[in-house]
């Protein structure tokens, strides 16, 4: 099943297999051939992932924990000096 918009007459529909009338494997991905509710055959492409551009990275999420960690303040032994080596 797909989502497409028909070029005919403009409606954005849901397409089952019913409506499928072909799927072909094309160097831009793939290419599937509808009959849109309308009556009107229509052709539709999903590019693969190698034929995408990448991505842009994404920064890091902004909240709590995305800050830098800061340093644990120094225990009551550490202070007094009595830490063992």
């Amino acid at each position: 099943m797909f989502v497409a918009t028909c070029s005919t007459c403009g409606a954005r529909s849901l397409f089952h297999d019913a409506r499928i009338t072909g799927l072909d494997r094309t160097e831009a991905g793939f290419e599937a051939r509808y009959r849109c509710w309308c009556g009107a055959e229509d052709t539709v492409v999903f590019a693969s992932a190698r034929c995408r551009p990448p991505s842009p990275a994404r920064p890091p999420p902004r909240g709590r924990g995305s800050g830098p960690v800061a340093a644990p303040p120094p225990s009551r032994r550490a202070r007094a000096g009595r830490v063992s080596p």
